[in-house]
């Protein structure tokens, strides 16, 4: 009866009976009476462990009655301190810290496509009969405008060279909303006046239909002031059939537009007379856009890309 649980060591699933009743007495006198009678039961402290974790309270109140503890009272404080004294479950060893990861960074938005510059104007020039290597010629391109460029080296009269011209930029254009009208199914066609003040014919997009809007691209100025379309580029033109300047150089009308000059350009290369390539010199040379009025001691056409 003297033994107390401060002598027992180790949780209580691994007494023996006799470690157990020393562990039941030491909990107060009240006890002691129950602490021989579980003695001399047999009950040691695996069976006492796994009643107090698994057994109800009802179970649990009758081993308690059967070892003469019959105070309800007394059952629950045994019991709060018995399950005490049972070996805490192991928790498993927290997991290392998980290493933080840097939020994804944003994905860069694609770079704009940089519109591709035009490839200049390849056009064929006719050395004059004055010329010489480094003289500055003026010379009258298909589209209507004059570039300036100089006579190359090892280029004699009646010889050929080629210049290289800066493309025309992209004539602007206006995007105009239209809102299908009621009466225009998919696939048919209807007047839209866009604001350079052109009346334009549009055909109405396919899937869509009444009250739908689309968009209609037009050119910003009116047709009638758009360059006509150049030749072919493959067609060539011989040295026999050179454009007639002569007439504007000596003093007649020099007024024509633009479009007339490519026009009469197309009109002259339709002949499909061939190059005389004997008489090339095989230069190429830059050219520069000129605004003079002067007209072109030089006469040349464009070259295939």
């Amino acid at each position: 009866m003297g033994a107390t649980a401060s002598k027992v060591d180790g949780p209580l699933e691994t007494l023996d009976a006799d470690q157990v009743r020393a562990v039941v007495a030491g909990f107060g006198t009240q006890f002691a009476g129950a602490a021989d009678k579980m003695r001399e039961a047999g009950i040691d402290g695996d069976y006492l462990a796994n009643a107090c974790a698994n057994a109800s309270d009802d179970d649990l109140a009758l081993v308690f009655e059967q070892c003469g503890l019959t105070n309800k009272l007394q059952q629950s404080l045994l019991k709060q301190k018995l399950r005490k004294a049972t070996r805490a479950p192991v928790a498993p060893p927290p997991l290392p810290p998980r290493p933080i990861s840097p939020p994804p960074e944003a994905p860069t938005p694609p770079a704009s496509p940089k519109a591709k510059a035009p490839a200049p104007l390849r056009v064929r020039v006719t050395c004059p009969a004055d010329g010489h290597a480094g003289k500055p010629i003026t010379v009258q391109i298909p589209d209507g405008r004059k570039a300036r460029a100089s006579i190359p080296e090892g280029c004699a009269p009646g010889e050929t060279f080629t210049i290289l011209v800066p493309a025309l930029a992209a004539p602007p254009v206006h995007r105009v909303s239209v809102t299908c009208p009621p009466d225009k199914p998919p696939g048919s066609q209807l007047l839209v006046k866009v604001p350079s003040g052109q009346t334009i014919r549009a055909t109405v997009p396919q899937r869509l239909g009444p009250g739908r809007s689309f968009t209609v691209v037009a050119p910003a100025a009116p047709a009638a002031t758009q360059c006509a379309v150049l030749p072919p580029p493959s067609v060539s033109l011989s040295s026999s059939a050179s454009l007639d300047l002569s007439a504007a150089a000596s003093g007649t009308s020099a007024a024509a537009s633009g479009t007339g000059l490519a026009k009469k350009f197309a009109t002259e290369v339709a002949k499909d007379y061939a190059w005389d390539q004997a008489k090339s010199c095989g230069k190429e040379v830059l050219a520069s856009i000129v605004s003079s009025d002067s007209m072109a001691d030089a006469t040349g056409f464009l070259l295939g890309m």
